[in-house]
């Protein structure tokens, strides 16, 4: 998972596990100054097909205006040679890691 300079941005593939399942997500911007992680729900349907009694409904105010999002915790976060993961998941204890999924993410290219 090499990191790349592009258009003055970081992309990584990232890689995310969610109660013992891992994916692989390619081209995710690196934000060093974002409050929060923010994936596009069709990036991880594979692993966030229902929502969870925990999940949070949210909006966010940027630049390009207000959104709606769902608030999950994941038990998993790697990129390159930076790696998080809560000391619970170890004892299979899921929910550690905010992550917010938004519907709909035009993708930087």
């Amino acid at each position: 998972m090499d990191l790349d300079y592009v258009g003055g941005l970081l992309f990584s593939s990232i890689t995310i596990m969610h109660r013992g399942k891992t994916m692989i997500i390619p081209n995710v911007v690196i934000d060093t100054g974002a409050a929060e992680s923010i994936l596009s729900i069709d990036a991880v349907e594979e692993l966030f097909n229902d929502y969870e009694p925990e999940d949070q409904l949210r909006f966010m105010t940027g630049i390009g205006g207000r959104e709606a999002s769902v608030r999950r915790k994941i038990d998993l976060v790697k990129f390159h040679s930076f790696q998080m993961q809560d000391r619970q998941a170890r004892r299979r204890f899921y929910s550690c890691l905010p992550i917010s999924f938004i519907p709909i993410v035009e993708s930087l290219q």
